[in-house]
């Protein structure tokens, strides 16, 4: 696999050459870049199959790099210094990152991961991300046996099953993911979704009504009862007033 390395950090670049040397027999870096055009060049130039991408290069971002280079099947992998709106967005698209300072265990699983999936797939996680990157809109699940790309606004609430996760979604289906509902508590928790239960997280947007008797619960747009704990009915009633407000 024919790899090029792109990160304005020569010490950052150095590590991760050592690293994918010594791990990955079959990996060859063909190039390294470290600024906005010098990245584009070598894209344009060598048409990688694996990239290794800082976000963050001087004034640019890599964003901006891959909007303006030419097309690749390459399979991505994102650095960063920060947990910012990018790392928010490249969650959301399913695409694997690393924060610095680099752990080379975690760049090793992050590789390995990468090279086992589909070109297919990281095209549509890549369309994906170019939408998400101000204001994501769409997120990228992935089942045992598929990728589904979905709006957040057809979620209707997520159940947690032990370790897994049920999303509900508007079109009747069911999607179960392999995390915990922690995950997506804590990568949904700006885009109008709420925690109301220890087993239950639901799209605010997506309430019919909130019954207060029988010890609450919300009636949900698929006409499913979900229940809200005690604790968290207050913080609910707040969430509701905020969205809805005149």
């Amino acid at each position: 696999m024919r790899a090029i390395i792109i990160d304005d950090e020569k010490l950052t670049r150095e590590l991760i050459k050592e690293i994918l040397t010594s791990e990955f027999l079959g990996i060859e870096i063909i190039g390294e870049a470290n600024d906005y055009q010098s990245a584009i060049d070598l894209i344009d130039s060598t048409n990688p199959e694996l990239m290794l991408l800082d976000i963050n290069l001087g004034n640019r971002t890599i964003f901006e790099v891959l909007e303006k280079a030419n097309q690749t099947n390459a399979k991505l992998i994102f650095i960063t210094a920060y947990s910012d709106y990018a790392v928010k967005a490249i969650k959301y698209s399913a695409f694997d990152y690393i924060l610095k300072p680099i752990v080379p265990s975690e760049l090793v699983r992050a590789v390995n991961k990468a090279v086992q999936s589909s070109s297919d797939e990281q095209d549509q996680q890549l369309s994906v991300l170019t939408k998400n990157i101000t204001n994501p809109q769409k997120i990228v699940l992935k089942t045992s046996d598929k990728m589904h790309i979905v709006d957040l606004k057809d979620i209707i609430y997520c159940e947690a099953d032990n370790n897994y996760t049920i999303f509900h979604l508007k079109n009747g289906k069911n999607l179960i993911l392999s995390k915990s509902l922690k995950v997506y508590e804590e990568l949904l928790n700006d885009s109008s979704f709420f925690r109301v239960h220890q087993s239950y997280l639901v799209n605010l947007n997506s309430i019919i009504t909130f019954e207060k008797h029988d010890g609450g619960y919300l009636v949900m747009a698929n006409g499913q009862n979900v229940p809200v704990s005690t604790t968290k009915k207050k913080k609910l009633i707040n969430h509701l007033q905020t969205i809805y407000k005149s």
